[in-house]
Order: structure tokens, then sequence, then C-alpha cells
């Protein structure tokens, strides 16, 4: 025997509606059940080995419940093992039981922020002109996404170089809004991107979009771009510097 019930991710202490199967009743034939109504009692109990993270329990009439918050993108579905035992009038097993089997659907719900839909390192060249392309960005999240999702985009902040134009088709493009960028005050620009959902409730995330710029040829091609060690915030010639003070305090200095 086998039974199937669906329960919303995050919420805790939700009854399944009905019992399993009536108290006492679990895999008796019809005469059988018949006699029990004499003494309907019946105890009810899940194997922990099919709940190993404890996150139901079940009354004395047989209602599964939850006892802490589920989470659709950990467990998408709990199976459970469920025994019921016969008990006489005295409350003394009388020997007959019956296993059921319950698997539960968690259903999903709006839980988590929009994101990045995949990670981007967009460039931009110093000499950039206004309205210049930079990159095109996407979104999604861990939530199930029905078909008529809608991501909205825009800039956390105004006071940049760029603009963010959403196109209304869960895109949003990032343009150069003036124009020219000047390599010696900043290398890499952070842009924090908000997405909101269309969900309910509605959820907004912050995504960063990092933007180097580089130098480029007549071409348009980029030729000279931030170093990875600057973009982590230490220059070569730091580097440099903590090099020949390794070497120094080991005694490897050079011309020893």
């Amino acid at each position: 025997m086998s039974s199937e019930r669906r329960m919303g991710d995050g919420c805790k202490g939700r009854l399944l509606k009905g019992p399993i199967c009536p108290a006492g009743e679990c895999g008796l034939s019809k005469e059988q059940r018949k006699t029990l109504k004499l003494s309907p009692v019946g105890r009810y109990s899940i194997r922990r080995t099919s709940d190993k993270g404890q996150f139901f329990g079940i009354t004395k009439q047989g209602n599964i419940y939850n006892e802490k918050e589920l989470d659709r993108e950990v467990y998408p579905w709990c199976n459970l093992t469920v025994e019921a035992k016969e008990l006489d009038s005295s409350g003394t097993p009388t020997g007959k039981e019956s296993i059921v089997q319950v698997h539960i659907e968690v259903l999903d719900e709006n839980d988590n922020a929009p994101e990045f839909a995949k990670p981007y390192e967009p460039k931009v060249c110093e000499s950039a002109a206004q309205g210049k392309l930079v990159v095109q960005i996407s979104a999604t999240d861990k939530d199930i996404t029905p078909r008529d999702v809608k991501f909205k985009f825009s800039l956390s902040t105004e006071d940049s170089n760029f603009t963010l134009t959403d196109n209304h088709d869960n895109t949003a493009n990032i343009t150069v809004k003036y124009g020219y960028f000047d390599r010696e005050r900043a290398k890499v620009h952070h842009l924090p991107v908000l997405i909101s959902d269309n969900g309910r409730p509605s959820l907004t995330g912050t995504s960063m979009l990092d933007v180097t710029v580089c130098k480029c040829n007549e071409r348009g091609e980029f030729t000279l771009c931030e170093e990875v060690a600057a973009q982590v915030g230490v220059s070569i010639q730091a580097l440099v510097a903590i090099f020949l003070c390794i070497l120094t305090i080991t005694g490897q200095c050079p011309g020893r």
C-alpha cells in the first residue's frame, strides 16, 4: 500500500489532511474492520530510517505533519515508511500491523531571489563611445521557474558611466552612458545589478557585475586589460616588494 501527499516548502507544522488509513484498519479485511469498530484503537509511527532528518511526525489519528521547515531545493520528495499497529481496549498490541509507503512531494514556493544566469566577465575599451554595448545579461533563480516568469533589472546606483536597459524579455543591456573611461582612475567598475521576479511574494536579489576597462587598438580590439593580480587588489609592484622581503628573511637575497 502506498499513498502520495503534497506539501509546500518553507512551512512548519503543516498537517497533511486525512489519515493515511483509518485508525486500526490498515491492511485488514472488511470483516476484520467491522470487528475493530468496537475498539478502534491504533498506534502509528514513522520508521526513522526513512526520515533520517526527522522532518515529520504523526498523530494518534494517523495524520502526518512536518516538524521542521522543508526546502524543495534540498529535498524535492520525502519517502516515508509508516507502521500501523492495532491495540486492544487496554492499549496492548494485538499483533496485527500494517506498513504503508507515503510519498510526499514538496511543492515549490518563491523563496529564492533571482541572480545572474551565468558568470559574466565584461570588458570595455577605454575610448568606448556613448551607447556602446558592453554586455547583455539574463537571470535565473533556484526555484522552479514558471513559463510566465518575468525578471526586472535595474542598477542600484546611477552614479556611473553605464546605463542599464531592461529589454522586457528577461534580459537587459549594459551600455556606455557618457563615453571614455580613465584607466588611471579605475581599471575595474563594480556595478550592483538589482534583479526582481514576479513571484508571490516578489523577491529581489543583487548581483555584482565587474566591468574591466581595457586599452584597445583602432579596430576596437582589446590590447591591454587589467592584470588579474590588480583585480584582486594587489599591484605587481606590491607583489615584487613582498617577494624581495621573503628573500631577505630567508637569507636568499640576490648577490649572497
